[in-house]
């Protein structure tokens, strides 16, 4: 799938999600920024998403692209803490919406 299509799906799917809330009054995680980063908790998030043989990465229409869910933690490190982007599996039912100031939210389609 080329970068326009996989942002163009992103932000068309993005508002099927529901996003939990994992705390009292917010459904996003602190990890860090710059060195400060927690690597435990981003690379727990992205548990679900490692064995997925395809996975998309939505920042931009131009910069957008696929990666496999092995090489997520190595492919997805420049980017943390300093990109806005979502993370998708390949159906684009479930998400990890990271934010550049070192906080995420996982999402899931919403039953209909």
């Amino acid at each position: 799938m080329d970068s326009k299509l996989i942002k163009i799906s992103s932000d068309t799917y993005k508002n099927h999600l529901k996003w939990p809330k994992v705390s009292e009054d917010s459904e996003w995680v602190y990890f860090g920024k710059g060195d400060d980063i927690d690597v435990k908790i981003v690379h727990d998030c992205l548990s679900a998403f490692v064995n997925e043989p395809k996975t998309y990465v939505a920042i931009d229409r131009s910069n957008s692209f696929e990666c496999i869910g092995s090489k997520l933690p190595d492919t997805l490190k420049p980017l943390l803490g300093s990109t806005n982007f979502v993370l998708w599996n390949a159906t684009f039912c479930k998400a990890i919406e990271f934010s550049d100031i070192g906080v995420f939210r996982i999402g899931e389609k919403a039953s209909t």
